[in-house]
């Protein structure tokens, strides 16, 4: 018997999967360059995975205080903090993700 999870995963499909994806990454994207912050993912979509990587100088403690504000994040030693999201996720997700790395970035709480 096939979990509810791998249900729900063919019931989507790989190419609506990937398509989301895209979009949403392509949206941290557009929400860290309009943040003045520094992305190190691929901007050709044929060339991005599901990842974006965010490079700033103090990534490792920003991420800490990203995971306490419950963002979902990992840090990757010289390269940055790494959000990966879901086709379950939210624009409103990413947009949040971004934001409070950019007021923590800024000194913020």
């Amino acid at each position: 018997m096939l979990s509810l999870v791998v249900r729900r995963l063919r019931e989507a499909g790989v190419e609506r999967i990937r398509e989301r994806s895209l979009g949403l990454t392509q949206r941290l994207l557009d929400a860290a360059d309009a943040a003045g912050l520094e992305a190190r993912t691929p901007r050709d979509p044929r060339r991005r995975g599901g990842t974006v990587t965010i490079w700033h100088e103090r990534a490792e403690e920003l991420c800490r205080q990203l995971l306490a504000n419950e963002v979902i994040c990992d840090y990757r030693p010289g390269a940055g903090i790494r959000f990966s999201p879901h086709f379950y996720n939210t624009e409103e997700e990413c947009d949040r993700a971004v934001e409070m790395l950019r007021q923590l970035a800024a000194g913020g709480s």
